[in-house]
């Protein structure tokens, strides 16, 4: 649709058609890694997933960069849309029957094909760290979404003609990190705990964020960058892995993930329209100060209000 018609209206259905699936495949995937390995194996297995998702993005972003480079930027929507075929394939090779139901909700003892006893729903809001947890997502993607765009316009005022080579690269750098770094994230959320690591993922955000305000030379952004993959790497592992362990022998870790999920895109969602606004009327480096308290907020309310969640597991 945005290739074949690049009109606001189109691209707007688009982006909402695009917006829905992660409501079903953020979900969907650590489910099915929960319903695979259980509980003990949970850590490592996001690790891996987070290292192959990586893997994904780094190879689309050179491929989508490349392309706009050398033929056109339309071309990029053409090429991704071919990147849905393989991504089918590799669905049907999934094997329903070695997701243990049980497992995958919640509640591994549970082994029968019929739904498991689970918890009331509203022990979703009655969770005081789940809550805890979802409010700093909240913050942090308020914070966290917004940056790339927000570079990108820095970008284009510096580097003209290759802007989209350059973005492509801002998307590169970290996730070659978090390829690097994923696996080792989930072993060590098993030895050290949840906690530390995630304050330090929380903790890089406001610091890129500095870093980015202070400076608009291309190779000081694409080094600053490089803390979105520690970011990645953090949360992208622990995100469902916290969850798993908040909700354990509730049966409710999908609805869970949906309700921490939404929170998240909301401020995702939020922090785009409040950035720019801001960026708009003040200026891009008003966009950066608001970013940068924001993530600092994030910070505060997950080192003194968030527990260590290992011991619920």
């Amino acid at each position: 649709m945005m290739g074949l018609w690049p009109t606001y209206a189109v691209v707007l259905i688009a982006l909402v058609l695009l917006g829905s699936t992660g409501g079903f495949v953020g979900p969907a995937i650590p489910a099915i890694s929960l319903g695979l390995v259980g509980q003990p194996a949970l850590a490592e297995r996001l690790g891996r997933n987070q290292r192959f998702q990586s893997a994904g993005s780094l190879a689309a972003a050179g491929l989508m960069g490349m392309l706009g480079y050398v033929l056109s930027n339309r071309v990029i929507f053409f090429a991704a849309a071919l990147l849905a075929v393989p991504a089918l394939v590799a669905l049907t090779r999934i094997r329903s029957a070695e997701v243990d139901f049980g497992r995958s909700v919640g509640i591994p003892d549970h082994h029968e094909a019929t739904a498991p006893p689970r918890a009331r729903r509203a022990m979703l809001w009655t969770d005081r760290s789940l809550v805890i947890f979802a409010a700093c997502l909240f913050l942090f993607q308020m914070a966290n979404a917004s940056i790339l765009p927000l570079i990108g316009g820095t970008l284009s005022h510096h580097v003209g003609r290759y802007s989209s080579l350059s973005m492509a690269v801002l998307v590169v750098v970290p996730q070659v990190l978090v390829v690097l770094a994923a696996p080792w994230i989930g072993r060590q959320a098993q030895n050290w705990g949840r906690r530390p690591l995630l304050l330090v993922g929380f903790g890089v955000l406001p610091v890129r964020a500095l870093l980015l305000l202070l400076t608009t030379d291309p190779v000081l952004v694409v080094a600053a960058q490089l803390l979105d993959g520690i970011s990645g790497s953090v949360l992208g592992v622990l995100q469902p892995l916290i969850i798993a362990d908040l909700t354990g022998r509730t049966g409710r870790f999908n609805l869970a993930q949906g309700f921490v999920g939404t929170f998240s895109g909301v401020g995702a969602s939020l922090s785009t329209t409040l950035s720019g606004l801001i960026a708009g009327n003040f200026g891009l480096t008003a966009g950066f100060v608001a970013i940068t308290a924001i993530a600092l907020i994030a910070l505060l309310v997950a080192w003194g209000l968030l527990p260590e969640t290992r011991q619920r597991a």
